[in-house]
């Protein structure tokens, strides 16, 4: 699917396999990717060269949208179904449980300097074995705050990276940033640890089975996500009409 793996894990066997990446990173001495595909992000590589060149370097691409399964079924013939659906909710307690068991060193970039600190709180009281640091997403991504970002990750030497700033600036920053971070996982989180946290209202966990959490997020927030839900799925279904069209 443009040139991406995607790796049919679901839920169940997600958080076994960052645990995994994150040891072999530091065994192989390099970064090792991990990213998530659904309708937003097949909408933004279709735009991006910058989007497309990490997706097509990414050790491991789940898929945390039933849009993203249907696109990929009808697009590439992709062996995909909603089993394999692993959004971020369904799994993010199991990964951090087995980090807290390994003792890892996991740090979390994205939210606003006081939400950021809640956080770190939070996830320090719950898995005492993390040693967890938490900094805000808010920053230049060119120039002298990126800078100062890269030092602390290197002083820090995580175990994993959790970027939660957002499609596409998340991808953008690991993409601009990835030859200089040290041998760690390197995962994208979007808004997983702002649910954790409670700063944002969480679906019911039966909608995602349903393939319906979309609506919820939409009503919780229509204002930010009303093109992402309504517009953008019109635009990719509309593109891979038009690459059938070319085929015919």
């Amino acid at each position: 699917m443009h040139g991406v793996r995607i790796d049919a894990l679901g839920p169940e066997r997600l958080p076994g396999s960052l645990v995994a990446m994150a040891r072999a990173a530091e065994d192989e001495g390099r970064p090792k990717v991990c990213l998530n595909h659904n309708l937003h992000s097949i909408y933004l590589c279709q735009r991006n060269e910058q989007m497309r060149k990490l997706y097509r370097i990414s050790d491991l691409t789940f898929v945390d949208g039933i849009g993203a399964i249907a696109y990929a079924r009808l697009s590439s013939n992709i062996r995909i179904d909603r089993r394999d659906r692993a959004t971020y909710l369904d799994w993010l307690d199991e990964f951090l449980r087995l980090a807290d068991q390994k003792e890892m060193r996991v740090m979390h970039i994205g939210l606003t300097s006081e939400q950021a600190k809640a956080l770190g709180e939070k996830v320090r009281e719950k898995f005492t074995g993390i040693d967890f640091l938490a900094e805000p997403g808010y920053f230049a991504l060119q120039g002298a705050e990126s800078e100062q970002l890269l030092v602390k990750i290197l002083d820090f030497k995580p175990n994993v990276i959790m970027a939660g700033m957002g499609m596409p600036r998340q991808e953008l920053w690991i993409e601009q940033s990835l030859p200089e971070l040290p041998p760690c996982l390197v995962l994208t989180s979007g808004a997983a640890l702002a649910y954790f946290a409670d700063f944002q209202r969480t679906p019911p966990r039966w909608s995602g089975r349903l393939g319906i959490e979309w609506a919820f997020r939409l009503a919780y927030n229509p204002r930010r996500l009303w093109r992402r839900y309504l517009i953008e799925p019109v635009q990719v279904l509309s593109h891979l009409l038009c690459n059938w069209n070319a085929k015919w």
